[in-house]
């Protein structure tokens, strides 16, 4: 997704912590003001999880997910709070390392 649109569904919320709900609510956002998701075939384009450790589920995903509209205004990147620590730029990517500090 382009960077505008990101911007224009306040990015993701702040309200996830744990495994699950938060692709749902981006899903939400996107949505409401009109992006279409799109899923390419197999042959055209595909993902593989990166490796990671297992999540602990979080209980609280299906409530917070059900008043996902209702926070887009001021749950995301406006209410998003933190210090960087590291900034590291390649030709492939940007590494941005920062300490997150919760306000909820």
């Amino acid at each position: 997704m382009s960077a505008v649109t990101f911007e224009a569904v306040n990015g993701y919320s702040n309200m996830y912590w744990g495994w699950g709900g938060e692709d749902d609510d981006m899903a939400e956002r996107l949505q409401s003001i009109g992006v279409r998701i799109v899923r390419s075939a197999d042959v055209v384009g595909r993902y593989t999880t990166l490796a990671h450790h297992p999540q602990i589920r979080s209980l609280a995903r299906w409530d917070i997910l059900d008043r996902a509209l209702r926070r887009k205004d001021f749950d995301g990147l406006g209410s998003l709070h933190y210090t960087r620590l590291a900034l590291k730029q390649t030709s492939l990517m940007t590494h941005i390392l920062v300490d997150l500090v919760s306000t909820n």
